[in-house]
């Protein structure tokens, strides 16, 4: 468990105003991202490569350089209709920098709750490291900025689901589906849950166990 003394300044405040005099906090964890390469940018930098190398040809070329002669301002103004191409190679080519900059960000602002009454999830925008999650977080986020406080209380605790990978982080995920879209064709579902997270084990038992503490109401 996460000592929540050793969390920034903004995310005790958040758990300090959500959680009341009486509720003891059982477990806190924060996401912790995966610092490998962002396979998903790889298309792109790719492309921006080309995109890159022609652009820079054609204002070569639409600038006269090639020509040997001295350079001209209407034929200079005319190459400059290829910087913005050069511009969105560029920002292609340093796409891994930004993406991973703002991954980090939005784990950053994200905080997970485990009390003996409920699981809370502090949303910052944060749904994995993988890369098409990261990239529809990314639009969700855009069109929903701020934190975004989410209670699963027993009874809302469904289908809990344990991904654990070789290092002993993994995701728990236990609510409902967020986000639906297709993968190769194939329906994929967007779910709450707690991601990236360095004991995964042990937040998976707790939350099988505050689960199972709800009790169906009797039919009458």
């Amino acid at each position: 468990m996460l000592d929540p003394y050793s969390l920034p300044e903004a995310l005790q405040s958040l758990l300090r105003d959500e959680i009341p005099q009486g509720e003891r906090v059982k477990w806190v964890g924060t996401p912790q991202p995966s610092s490998g390469f962002l396979w998903i940018t790889l298309p792109l930098i790719l492309f921006a490569v080309f995109d890159v190398g022609f652009a820079l040809f054609w204002m070569a070329m639409a600038s006269g350089i090639f020509d040997g002669g001295p350079l001209q301002n209407e034929r200079l103004i005319f190459a400059a209709f290829g910087i913005p191409f050069l511009l969105i190679g560029v920002s292609m080519l340093t796409s891994p920098l930004w993406l991973r900059r703002r991954l980090q960000k939005s784990a950053e602002n994200t905080l997970y709750v485990i009390t003996d009454r409920r699981a809370v999830v502090f949303n910052g925008g944060y749904y994995g490291s993988g890369g098409l999650a990261m990239m529809i977080a990314g639009v969700m986020r855009f069109a929903n900025p701020g934190i975004k406080v989410q209670s699963y209380t027993p009874d809302r605790l469904l289908n809990i689901e344990r991904t654990e990978r070789a290092d002993g982080t993994g995701d728990v995920l236990f609510g409902e589906s967020e986000l639906n879209y297709q993968v190769n064709n194939r329906p994929a579902t967007l779910r709450t849950g707690f991601y990236s997270i360095a004991d995964v084990r042990e937040a998976d038992r707790l939350l099988k166990e505050l689960a199972a503490t709800h009790r169906p109401a009797a039919a009458e």
